[in-house]
């Protein structure tokens, strides 16, 4: 049987292994021969370093300007119930014209999670605390919006982490919370965005259903520069009765 050149070669180089010596053209065979191996190897391990730099330039911080509008619930009834009251229920409604008006559409609702019980009324019944969802869901079904309630009234530090990720940063949000917990909340916000303390307000006061708190985060590098402002709804004189169904209905 003849053989070509090639394997002629490389019999000869199978036959030569034992020795201490390789000849220069079993040495170019074999190199030829781990250029086959090296190669895919060398374009996956490429691959893998272009997708990390993707990574790591998609990980960049989001500039942007977020506007976070902060507003307690709703009026509520003398014994509490864990609900708004008529006036309350009135409210509700026309901040669905009010916040669009003043701030803008919002991209993102959140509101406190109704599953927490609250202890209310001379028996401190317990309660679900829904008057903040009652108080936003009106502007959100407006807008067509879903409201994140996962976070419970008092997660003001889970709520203030994700408020300043980045998905946010180009976008207005409504945020309606419990009084007794939004300067802490508002607090936080403005701290983690800026890196720096901020007070932003001590207390918020029991029968202020009105103050609406402003944070305006223009962020660059992964910080933001801090414009703090509060407002009036403007809608303390509400109707005290409930809107009749029968009437919005008529109207429709």
């Amino acid at each position: 049987m003849r053989t070509g050149p090639g394997l002629s070669a490389l019999i000869r180089c199978t036959e030569d292994s034992t020795l201490m010596t390789i000849k220069p053209l079993c040495l170019a065979l074999r190199l030829k021969r781990y250029s086959y191996i090296m190669l895919p190897l060398l374009l996956a391990g490429g691959a893998v370093g272009l997708t990390l730099e993707s990574r790591i330039s998609s990980a960049e911080p989001v500039d942007g300007v977020q506007t976070l509008v902060f507003l307690r619930h709703g009026e509520k009834p003398v014994g509490g119930l864990g609900q708004l009251n008529c006036q309350g229920l009135n409210r509700a409604m026309n901040l669905a014209t009010v916040l669009p008006e003043k701030f803008g559409k919002a991209n993102f609702v959140f509101a406190a999670n109704p599953t927490r019980n609250v202890e209310e009324g001379e028996l401190d019944n317990s309660y679900s605390y829904i008057r903040p969802l009652m108080t936003i869901s009106p502007s959100a079904i407006k807008l067509g919006l879903p409201v994140n309630i996962k976070f419970s009234a008092n997660d003001t530090s889970a709520l203030a982490d994700e408020l300043v990720e980045d998905k946010y940063h180009n976008s207005i949000i409504y945020t309606a919370w419990s009084h007794g917990y939004l300067p802490e909340l508002i607090n936080k916000v403005a701290s983690e965005a800026s890196g720096e303390k901020h007070t932003i307000t001590h207390d918020w006061s029991g029968s202020d259903y009105d103050t609406l708190y402003v944070l305006t985060l223009t962020w660059h590098n992964g910080k933001a520069s801090l414009l703090s402002r509060n407002y009036k709804q403007g809608l303390n004189n509400g109707d005290q009765s409930c809107p009749d169904p029968t009437q919005v209905s008529a109207e429709s």
